[in-house]
């Protein structure tokens, strides 16, 4: 199984990027995103969070 987000690019490069994908808002409108996602390493240089970043790309007509 393949996930559109690849985690294996954050935890080998440091950062990734996903597809784009539809997500529905809380005003039940659908919205076109994408999420970057990079490691933060503590002092000792080892990974300690995932900070992701989703980006709203465009809103999608009600009408379509």
């Amino acid at each position: 199984m393949t996930d559109d987000f690849d985690w294996i690019v954050v935890i080998v490069k440091g950062s990734s990027v996903s597809k784009y994908y539809r997500f529905i808002g809380k005003n039940c409108q659908w919205v076109w995103m994408q999420t970057r996602a990079t490691i933060i390493y503590n002092t000792s240089n080892v990974p300690q969070y995932i900070v992701c970043m989703n980006y709203i790309i465009r809103l999608v007509s009600k009408d379509l």
